[in-house]
């Protein structure tokens, strides 16, 4: 039998007696809240603590590359529906600030559910602008509308005035 040192006793006694030695370790944390808080405190402020958390998150990435991509691709469809969601807010507020400058009602016949109501170019040539000048951003063409009130070059028409306007016949 050899001869065991002082370090490799302990930690063999540790290894047998480890369920004890966790609960009287949580035991002591529970009896000494504001002491074991001070001490983690001074422990993640110091240089050793610091480091010891790098490498510790480092190595999780090596050992982890499957859970990485995978927490990586999660936030980035998170963020991707996020900013869809966004852009889909922010587009219906600028088209209600739109209808409540053109009067928030149809020219042609009064309606005012806001469902179905459209800016209309007066003279024509809407898609034609919306494809070229805007690249069919509405956001653009939204802030074109707001900024251009006045000109007499925008009317808002419910969906049925708009598609008599436009002669269209189904």
């Amino acid at each position: 039998m050899s001869i065991m040192n002082r370090k490799e006793y302990a930690h063999e006694w540790y290894l047998k007696h480890r369920e004890i030695e966790i609960k009287r370790a949580l035991e002591w944390h529970r009896n000494h809240p504001e002491r074991s808080k001070e001490i983690y405190r001074k422990y993640k402020e110091s240089e050793k603590g610091k480091k010891t958390q790098r490498e510790c998150e480092r190595r999780w990435k090596r050992e982890n590359p499957d859970k990485v991509k995978a927490t990586r691709e999660r936030n980035i469809e998170w963020y991707r529906k996020y900013a869809r969601d966004w852009h889909k807010k922010s587009r219906a507020k600028l088209h209600l600030q739109v209808i409540m400058a053109l009067g928030g009602k149809c020219s042609g016949c009064g309606f005012s559910d806001i469902r179905a109501l459209q800016v209309d170019h007066i003279n024509g040539g809407g898609n034609r602008e919306l494809k070229q000048a805007f690249k069919r951003d509405y956001r653009k063409f939204f802030l074109h509308v707001i900024e251009s009130i006045g000109h007499g070059k925008y009317q808002l028409l419910c969906a049925n005035c708009n598609v008599i306007k436009a002669g269209k016949t189904f």
